[in-house]
């Protein structure tokens, strides 16, 4: 649960509880226990070291559909 606010419910808590299903609190912002913020982060410097260009990207069609490859060819060349 990522802490959204239909997760604070009564409703919703109570149907937890009640189906027996048990969640532990955390603050709402924990990057170190959520591993897909590191690919997340290496994802990006490997766009930004292969294509530097693109820090200062725009909004066009054809600036997201240079982005978009960039980034499957940074998935690709990621360990």
């Amino acid at each position: 649960m990522d802490n959204a606010l239909i997760y604070a419910l009564n409703l919703v808590k109570e149907w937890l509880e009640t189906h027996s299903v048990w969640t532990l609190d955390f603050p709402p912002y924990l990057p170190n226990l959520n591993p897909i913020e590191y690919l997340w982060l290496a994802l990006k410097r490997k766009v930004f070291k292969l294509y530097l260009e693109l820090e200062q990207i725009g909004q066009s069609k054809e600036d997201l559909e240079r982005l978009i490859e960039a980034c499957k060819e940074a998935w690709m060349a990621l360990d």
